[in-house]
Formats: structure tokens, C-alpha cells, sequence
């Protein structure tokens, strides 16, 4: 009897692999399809077989393409609809609309993501591929999903590993942008509020201020920086209120502060507001994202416009490309335009000599 190498390819079915493996065929078609019922070590097995022949089962499709949209959670927040998360997720769902697809949410903390068979449960929920939010160095399930194949990818986050499925931004350059602004109007103690510390985007905002600085033969100060804790912080405009109080007793000295995020620079604008301190005259205040409200804080935010909407639709395309087969693909053209920029307004001004 010829070996199935051999045999005619198209001789091989779940049948044939599941004589092989001493399974049944039910067994193989579940492995194949990803379903929840087939653990992972047979989805494992049964799928280096199918490799191994290059079988590739006929797919029959009777609903819509389904796009999961899995949110890692913060500590403390079960769930946080920030103006970030929500403009990010308008941006996936005006894609799935125009691609007729289906959308669903998923989200659980990074300690249960870990510990479960992610791709399993993500293939009980129907979820032909995954976006993921907010995923950071803590994030340890994407082995599991490029082991077998799912089709994901992150959006501006990761875990520093997979950079291959990542939509990102430069956010140090952007990072660099604001503090050379900061100290184009004479600024040298320049206060940082750090909302997010663990995350990537934040970390690399946060050496794009540090490269600014010693480019400019600056000292980087501790007491300058104040990051947020999520037992005492409850939300990035709390956060912003005690850490611009904290940076004011420290350093009453300092002349200008760069915000990791606009809910951040908004605290402190009402803290700032509420002690009689001028903006920009006696503290310049400047912001990362730019959402459709911060033209109209007063003084209006200088920020950095981040386009969370346009980022969201591509990525959503990304996962789309991998469902389907294709290799990822992002333009320079797509990269230059949701690349982000500085946007000036009434927040920031030279430093402000009394007479």
C-alpha cells in the first residue's frame, strides 16, 4: 500500500489523518476547525499532519467573518471606555461595516488571558481573528496564537516581542517633537506625567523625552516625574490633579510639563485652574492624542494628534489580510498618514519672567 506521501493529494482527507493518528475523523475535524471541544495538544498534533501532507480541508462558510476585539484589562478597571479605547474601536467598526463583517468585544485581565487556552476560547466565541488592545509586557498569550496560526494583531501596544503584529506609531519621535517644542520656547525643567507606565507606547514616549533632554545637555530628574498608581489613581484625570500637585511641591521651579495622555493634561489644567496658576504664563501644558473636545479646554491644549480612528481601521484591515490568507501589508503612504503630529495652540508659551 503506497504511503499517503505519496498518494494522489487529493486522496487525503480527515479520514486518512485520523487513521494515522488513531483518532476519528470527528476528532480531526474539530482539531482542523479550531473548535473549543478538541484540546490543544490535538489541535497540535492533527495540525502538524495537515502540514505535513498539505492538506488544507474544504472551508464552508455560513456566517459572516467574525473580527474579536480583545481588550486586556488594567488593574482596577474592569472595563475602561476611555475616549482612546472608544476612538480606536469606532475605527474597527466603521471597517467590519464597510467589509460587511461581524465585530465582538472580549475582555478579561492579562493574569486570566495567560492562563487559558486563548485560541480555544477565542474559536468558542466565533472569532475568526483578533485585535488586540492594550496588551503590554505582561502579555504572555501570543505564543499560543502564532503557534496555531490565529490570525491576529495588536494595535499601538504589545508585548515587545511581536513586533511583526504590530500597528504602530513612532512615539518616540512624537515624544521628541513635544520636548523640542518645550525647549524651542526656553524651557529646561520640564515636568513629566507618566499615566501608563507599563505601556510600550508610554515607554517610548517617555525616551523620546529623556534623548531630547540629553541631546540637549539637560540632567534627566527624578523628582521630575510622576507616574500613575492604580491603587491610589483612579483614572488619568485624577492621576493628572495629585501629579501636578506632587511636581508643584517638588519642583516649584519648574516652568512646563509634557503629558503622556490629553485625560492627564486635563487634570492638571483644573488643578492649575484652581490654585490661580497661569496657563501658559506661569506653566505651559502640553498633551498627547488630541480628541475632538480638547480644542475647546481653556487654554486650548497644545497636544500631539494622534489619529486613533484611522489606526483602528487599519489594524482592523491587518487581521482582515490574515484571515484571508495574505501577508500583512502597510504602505509607506499608510504609515506617513497615521503617523501622527504636532499641533500648536494656547497651552504652551516661553517661559514667563516676572517684572
Amino acid at each position: 500500500m503506497p504511503s499517503l506521501r505519496k498518494s494522489n493529494l487529493k486522496k487525503t482527507s480527515i479520514y486518512t489523518i485520523s487513521r494515522e493518528l488513531g483518532v476519528s475523523p470527528a476528532t480531526v475535524s474539530r482539531a482542523l476547525n479550531h473548535h473549543p471541544a478538541a484540546s490543544a495538544s490535538v489541535r497540535a498534533k492533527v495540525q502538524k499532519i495537515a502540514e505535513k501532507y498539505n492538506f488544507r480541508p474544504r472551508v464552508v462558510r455560513n456566517r459572516a467573518m467574525n473580527l474579536c476585539v480583545m481588550i486586556q484589562q488594567i488593574e482596577g478597571h474592569p472595563l475602561d471606555f476611555s475616549q482612546y479605547l472608544s476612538q480606536c474601536l469606532e475605527g474597527i467598526a466603521l471597517y467590519c461595516n464597510h467589509e460587511e463583517l461581524e465585530m465582538s468585544l472580549y475582555s478579561t485581565h492579562v493574569n486570566e488571558l495567560n492562563r487559558q487556552d486563548v485560541v480555544r476560547e477565542l474559536r468558542r466565541r466565533s472569532a475568526d481573528g483578533v485585535i488586540v488592545l492594550r496588551a503590554n509586557e505582561d502579555s504572555r498569550y501570543f505564543d499560543a496564537m502564532d503557534e496555531q496560526g490565529f490570525p491576529y494583531f495588536c494595535l499601538l501596544n504589545d508585548d515587545g516581542r511581536h513586533a511583526g503584529r504590530l500597528l504602530d506609531i513612532d512615539n518616540e519621535h512624537l515624544a521628541r517633537q513635544a520636548a523640542e517644542h518645550l525647549l524651542s520656547l526656553g524651557h529646561r525643567r520640564i515636568g513629566i506625567l507618566n499615566n501608563a507606565p507599563h505601556s510600550t507606547a508610554h515607554q517610548a514616549r517617555f525616551r523620546g523625552y529623556q534623548k531630547t533632554l540629553r541631546n540637549h545637555g539637560l540632567e534627566i530628574e527624578d523628582r521630575l516625574l510622576v507616574s500613575a498608581d492604580p491603587k491610589i489613581d483612579h483614572g488619568d484625570m485624577d492621576f493628572g490633579q495629585r501629579a501636578i500637585q506632587t511636581l508643584r511641591q517638588r519642583a516649584p521651579e519648574m516652568t512646563a510639563i509634557l503629558t503622556m495622555s490629553e485625560g492627564v493634561a486635563r487634570g492638571a489644567l483644573a488643578w492649575l485652574f484652581e490654585n490661580d496658576i497661569r496657563v501658559p504664563e506661569q506653566l505651559s501644558v502640553m498633551g498627547f492624542d488630541d480628541f475632538p473636545e480638547t480644542a475647546y479646554t481653556s487654554p486650548r491644549l497644545t497636544t500631539i494628534r494622534i489619529p486613533y480612528i484611522e489606526i483602528g481601521y487599519e489594524c482592523a484591515r491587518q487581521v482582515h489580510r490574515l484571515c484571508r490568507g495574505l501577508d500583512p501589508l502597510l504602505r509607506q503612504a499608510d504609515r506617513e498618514r497615521l503617523g501622527g503630529r504636532l499641533i500648536l495652540r494656547k497651552s504652551t508659551g516661553p517661559v514667563w519672567t516676572s517684572k
